[in-house]
């Protein structure tokens, strides 16, 4: 059993050096000169102090290379990276319908349904909530007759 772990670990190790030296050969021979974008990008992160060798810089120019091979030229890419940055986010790229095909039952409880394209919404005792949604809670109250700002505190919030 010792073994079959040994093997498996030498094995992530070999593959991971394998990935990073075809990675580092695959950014050697981007050419940068030919390329604008690239030769903004390459000066900008030496002017933020990261050199070539650098793994956020090659991973940076890499991602770069990737996405100028594959936008149409003379088009901006902030709608593709909009859309990438909600993807990561885990958050829905189209409105959500809230019909009941789109919950399904929690493990928890049986009258806790979640929304199975963007988790912070569900249903609980057919009202539908959200998570991250802001909460109100007042500080302070008016005093109508002295006209002054009394401390106020309370659990409640809304």
């Amino acid at each position: 059993m010792k073994i079959k772990l040994l093997i498996k670990k030498i094995k992530y190790k070999v593959i991971k050096f394998l990935y990073e030296y075809f990675k580092k050969i695959y950014i050697r021979n981007i050419n940068i000169a030919d390329n604008k974008i690239l030769q903004y990008a390459h000066n900008e992160l030496i002017i933020a102090g990261y050199n070539k060798n650098c793994t956020y810089y090659i991973d940076i120019i890499e991602i770069i290379s990737i996405i100028n091979e594959h936008v149409k030229r003379n088009s901006s890419i902030s709608y593709e990276l909009f859309v990438i940055n909600k993807l990561y986010d885990k958050t829905p790229i189209t409105p959500l319908s809230l019909k009941e095909d789109e919950f399904e039952q929690s493990i928890v409880s049986k009258i806790l349904y979640i929304n199975k394209r963007y988790n912070k919404i569900y249903k609980y005792l057919n009202k539908i909530c959200v998570t991250n949604a802001y909460s109100i809670s007042p500080q302070y109250i008016l005093s109508t007759k002295t006209k002054k700002l009394l401390p106020f505190s309370t659990d409640l919030s809304y």
